[in-house]
């Protein structure tokens, strides 16, 4: 029994010898089997071992004996040891996320800091092959590429993820423990029904094994199949996206005859791909199958998909993040300003042209309502100049905000910018996205739309200074205008 196990463990990748593995040790029977198994065999090809304990604050009493038992075990080896306590439920809470999932991103999370501060090149997870046919179930039962799980990936720069024991079945390490007498402990949520993977290992896969002997082994190899077809897959995808989809502060765009060219097994792999870009990890088969659809419609029309919105053209798939990153206030001055959705040239003239004509992409704004002086120096050249001459008065590009109000040119007054940009349709999303130009609440520009009517150019201003602004819009904003 041993030497079936450490024959499994001598496949490890070539550069472990000399390196540090991190072993995630939960306190289970698998993963004790693994540590004392890597342990053993440390010293045989010359790799430095440390535990690494995630303590997930779930269990209570019943999780800090385990962490207990993992660090006596490490103590009486000679095993350096490591631990983290992350806050399952507030993640949960505060992302939506069910408690599995939560508990498995900051798990991985936590053991890539504890590779990195031990200086650990690998991390090494006791999955078997019973954990291999469950998953293989579980995407199926999800209608999504089987794939399994590899026996190595990347977790972080510099740190890979291995799993020595995908080969090995669970009464094999349960053998494995009880003739060497490796302690551990049982989780009681193994048990909890309420849990799919739980139902599949507990009534699904001995169903299957009484009906076919060996079918978890069988399932094992399916999946071990599947996972290295998936990774050439992958490699066809990655090249098909750097040749088709370009990338900018708002999000993805693929174009769409590219993407009808391509087989359909790559077509939802790539959508599969941007959707996970926009937010949607794991997304489900309907989705990829509703964004499909998306893509041979022949008008614009937008899918909100939980975390992400897709977007079709005419040419392209739009996927944009729901909560794009804030842009941060600038200060209105001469030069050219990059927003994720748009371009803003602004130029400071010493007076308003004659016939001023202000629309939704260019206007003129008398200066006196953004602050300025009505005299300015010499040097100011009324050229667009990066850098060039500021607005002393507190005008600045920022996103909307409560509070702010609005009064459009020749509007008969003034009201909430949020109200008056819902009486115009434009989705809570696109609101979040906007760039405006505001002196405190008062918005004196929405560009795309039009200036404040305290901005307008009269015949009394018309010989001060003026702003002229120019608005060029990104492609992903154009197409919510143009609906909107």
């Amino acid at each position: 029994m041993r030497e079936t196990l450490l024959s499994s463990l001598l496949c490890l990748p070539k550069d472990v010898n000399g390196a540090r593995v991190l072993c995630a040790t939960s306190g289970g029977v698998d993963s004790m089997v693994l540590l004392a198994c890597l342990h053993d065999i440390a010293p045989r090809l010359g790799f430095t071992l440390t535990a690494g304990h995630v303590h997930h604050g779930l269990r209570g009493t019943e999780a800090d004996g385990d962490e207990r038992l993992v660090a006596a075990f490490c103590a009486a080896h000679g095993i350096a040891f490591a631990s983290r306590r992350v806050d399952v439920r507030g993640l949960a809470q505060s992302s939506g996320r069910s408690l599995e999932e939560a508990a498995r991103t900051l798990r991985y999370q936590a053991l890539a800091d504890m590779a990195a501060q031990a200086g650990a090149h690998f991390v090494a997870t006791a999955h078997h092959a019973g954990d291999q046919a469950e998953t293989l179930l579980l995407q199926a039962l999800r209608a999504s590429p089987p794939h399994g799980m590899p026996d190595a990936r990347p977790l972080a720069p510099g740190i890979g993820l291995i799993r020595p024991l995908l080969g090995v079945d669970r009464p094999a390490i349960m053998r494995y423990a009880v003739e060497h007498a490796i302690p551990y402990r049982e989780d009681a949520s193994n048990a909890d029904e309420r849990f799919l993977r739980n139902r599949i290992r507990r009534h699904v896969l001995p169903e299957l094994e009484r009906a076919q002997p060996g079918a978890t082994q069988c399932l094992a190899r399916a999946a071990d199949i599947a996972s290295a077809e998936d990774a050439w897959m992958e490699g066809l995808c990655r090249q098909f996206l750097e040749q088709n989809a370009t990338r900018d502060a708002y999000g993805v765009r693929l174009a769409r005859r590219a993407l009808s060219d391509a087989p359909l097994a790559l077509q939802r792999r790539a959508v599969r791909h941007l959707l996970a870009e926009a937010g949607n990890e794991n997304a489900s088969w309907d989705l990829t199958a509703r964004v499909l659809q998306l893509h041979n419609a022949e008008f614009t029309i937008r899918l909100e998909s939980g975390a992400s919105l897709v977007v079709a053209t005419a040419d392209d798939l739009l996927f944009l993040p729901r909560h794009p990153p804030p842009v941060e206030s600038a200060p209105l001055r001469e030069g050219k300003w990059s927003f994720p959705c748009g371009m803003v040239v602004a130029t400071y003239l010493a007076r308003a042209p004659d016939c001023p004509v202000t629309g939704p992409n260019a206007a003129y704004l008398a200066g006196a309502c953004c602050g300025d002086e009505a005299n300015r120096p010499a040097s100011c050249t009324g050229q667009a100049v990066n850098g060039g001459f500021p607005c002393d008065g507190g005008a600045v590009f920022r996103h909307p905000q409560q509070g702010d109000t609005f009064h459009p040119l020749g509007a008969p007054g003034r009201k909430s910018l949020m109200r008056r940009l819902r009486d115009r349709g434009v989705p809570q999303d696109i609101r979040r996205r906007m760039v405006i130009l505001a002196r405190g609440s008062d918005v004196l520009w929405v560009p795309g739309w039009t200036i404040a009517h305290q901005g307008r150019i009269t015949p009394q201003n018309a010989g001060q200074p003026v702003w002229q602004l120019n608005w060029e819009e990104a492609n992903a904003c154009r197409i919510y205008t143009e609906k909107c």
